[in-house]
C-alpha cells in the first residue's frame, strides 16, 4: 500500500501547483522562506491528492489546502500574537 501511494504521489506532482498559485503568502515573506514552503505544501498536497484518490479519503485534497493555506498565514511572526519565551 505504502508503495502505491508513493506513486500516486509522484504521479501528483504537478497538481498542488495549481492549488498553491492560488494561497496567498505574506507580502513581507523572505524569499527562501517562501520557497521552503512552496516545497513543503507541494509534498503536503500531494500526499493529500494521492490519499483521495487511492484511499478514497474524500475531502483530503481540501483539507490538505486548507492546511497549507492556515500554514502560510503563520510564516511571519505577528506582533498582536504574543507567546511566552523559555
Amino acid at each position: 500500500m505504502k508503495a502505491e501511494l508513493s506513486a500516486a504521489a509522484k504521479a501528483a506532482a504537478g497538481r498542488p501547483a495549481e492549488l498553491l498559485d492560488a494561497v496567498e503568502l505574506p507580502r513581507d515573506l523572505p524569499a527562501p522562506l517562501a520557497t521552503e514552503w512552496r516545497w513543503w505544501a507541494t509534498k503536503h498536497l500531494q500526499g493529500a491528492i494521492a490519499a483521495e484518490e487511492k484511499q478514497g479519503k474524500d475531502g483530503e485534497r481540501d483539507g490538505g489546502l486548507a492546511r497549507v493555506t492556515a500554514a502560510a498565514a503563520t510564516l511571519l511572526p505577528n506582533p498582536r500574537r504574543r507567546t511566552r519565551r523559555a
